[in-house]
């Protein structure tokens, strides 16, 4: 590929194929991840692939020879197509297997196997339907029971791009981006309206209807829509948290502050989210909260 101004280091994911293998031109040699995108380094030309150059996991620049083609009319020789330039815009071609089945990416297949997934049903949004690590995350996403033997969490191992930025925000939030604080304005007519209309229901079966409640249902109800958010960074990978605990910060004076936690919020309705929260706060301010009601948030 030609040389770019937006080229930039790049790390080797893994090969497609092998020393010794024919390829046809266009077909994808290799994955490479940059710091924002995985792509595909494509044959430039039908022929042998005679020498890989460059290892997995093993950082590359633009300009850098990343193997050998022969086209079996001269000696192996590296060309200037056999180079890498991570240009961020590079589209991803496809092939197939003889099989005819989409051809997955080294990544792909490991996160399919780490996964223990079926690939017929992820849906894949690459060329031609290519299933791409992205899929794989959003398949991941999607809440599923959990075995109740085992009673786990889902766990997506963290791609390269994944650490990279992860990286690049600690970077951020300890040595360059200053702090700001950002404030939205907020419609609450219809909660204020629904709380007027039903708190002397509540207050007759003993519970008061506070604001707070309603953002714990809508909270609550918005990670189960997005549950990526409702996640765990760990040094291997995300895990998405089966059970939706919300921390709700309760001020004790001059004591100072804790949070007691709310367990499995997605499951409560709102009155029984208005009547946890009113024990919890309440059992805070008395000093009667346990470890559990402190945990798991």
């Amino acid at each position: 590929m030609p040389e770019s101004e937006e080229a930039t280091d790049a790390t080797v994911i893994g090969w497609f194929v092998s020393e010794g293998q024919a390829v046809e031109e266009h077909d994808p040699l290799l994955e490479v991840s940059t710091d924002k995108v995985t792509l595909e380094v494509a044959a430039p030309a039908s022929g042998t692939l005679s020498k890989i150059l460059v290892a997995d996991n093993e950082r590359i620049h633009p300009g850098h020879i990343l193997g050998i083609i022969s086209t079996g009319n001269h000696e192996p020789e590296s060309t200037p197509e056999a180079k890498q330039s991570t240009h961020a815009s590079a589209t991803v071609p496809v092939s197939k297997t003889e099989t005819g089945s989409t051809r997955l990416s080294p990544l792909v297949k490991r996160m399919v196997a780490e996964n223990n997934l079926d690939v017929k049903k992820i849906k894949g949004s690459g060329r031609d339907g290519r299933i791409t690590a992205k899929d794989v995350e959003a398949f991941l996403s999607i809440p599923r029971q959990s075995s109740p033997a085992t009673g786990g969490d889902d766990f997506i191992p963290h791609t390269p791009m994944r650490r990279k930025i992860s990286d690049h925000m600690v970077d951020s939030l300890l040595k360059t981006s200053p702090h700001v604080t950002s404030v939205f304005d907020m419609d609450m007519s219809t909660v204020i309206r629904h709380r007027q209309a039903n708190r002397y229901a509540f207050q007759k079966r003993g519970g008061r209807l506070t604001i707070t409640a309603y953002f714990l249902v809508a909270t609550a109800r918005a990670l189960q829509k997005n549950p990526i958010v409702n996640s765990q960074w760990e040094e291997d990978g995300i895990r998405l948290m089966r059970d939706i605990n919300i921390g709700i910060a309760t001020a004790l004076g001059s004591d100072g502050l804790i949070v007691p936690v709310v367990k499995r919020a997605d499951r409560l309705s709102l009155m029984e989210a208005s009547e946890t929260l009113n024990g919890l706060v309440e059992a805070a301010r008395q000093n009667r909260l346990t470890r559990e009601d402190v945990q798991g948030g």
